[in-house]
């Protein structure tokens, strides 16, 4: 059981860790390693883990009791941090899955962006866009552009570039899914 103290004389304020928690944690990092590759299937994950876990320990070391055992603070500083990563990668397959149904979203275009050639609905549907839309999504969607390098490419703001890629994608999800109602074309809105 470790009892040593991780808690320095510096005012509260300062945020520096002392040389006793830093000789404590130094101590207990081997075990960290090896409870995070027992957590993790990768080995950079299970890096991540340590050190993020040692910054969390060194940011609240002012949380950490005397006389408590230091081992078992850091174990559950480390599993806390990793169920809410898996937490969280839980809810972004979820949201990434509910997407995958929705014709509007930009996982659809994303994946068609991906295959070497458009499928011939959705290539027509570009290239039924006004021009100022379809520049947007040819470069944003199709070419991996950053909205930034596309405004600039554009000579338009990035504003305007996020503005026109929402609208186009509406319309490409509109056209996709009911190809007969939209026959006429949609002005551009420079």
């Amino acid at each position: 059981m470790l009892t040593e103290p991780m808690l320095s004389t510096a005012p509260a304020n300062d945020r520096r860790p002392s040389l006793a928690s830093l000789l404590a944690l130094d101590a207990e990092l081997p075990r960290l390693r090896a409870h995070a590759r027992r957590l993790c299937t990768r080995e950079a994950d299970a890096l991540d883990l340590v050190q993020d876990t040692l910054l969390r320990a060194l940011v609240y070391e002012h949380r950490f009791e005397h006389g408590s055992n230091l081992r078992a603070w850091l174990r559950q500083i480390q599993l806390s941090i990793f169920v809410s990563r898996y937490r969280r990668g839980r809810r972004e397959k979820r949201a990434l899955e509910k997407l995958s149904f929705d014709p509007c979203s930009w996982v659809h275009l994303e994946a068609a962006a991906t295959q070497p050639t458009l499928g011939h609905g959705l290539e027509l549907a570009v290239r039924a866009l006004p021009d100022g839309f379809r520049r947007v999504v040819e470069l944003v969607d199709l070419e991996g552009f950053e909205y930034r390098d596309a405004a600039t490419a554009l000579g338009i703001p990035v504003g305007t570039v996020m503005s026109r890629l929402h609208r186009a994608r509406r319309l490409l999800g509109e056209r996709l899914t009911h190809p007969a109602a939209h026959t006429e074309p949609v002005r551009d809105a420079a």
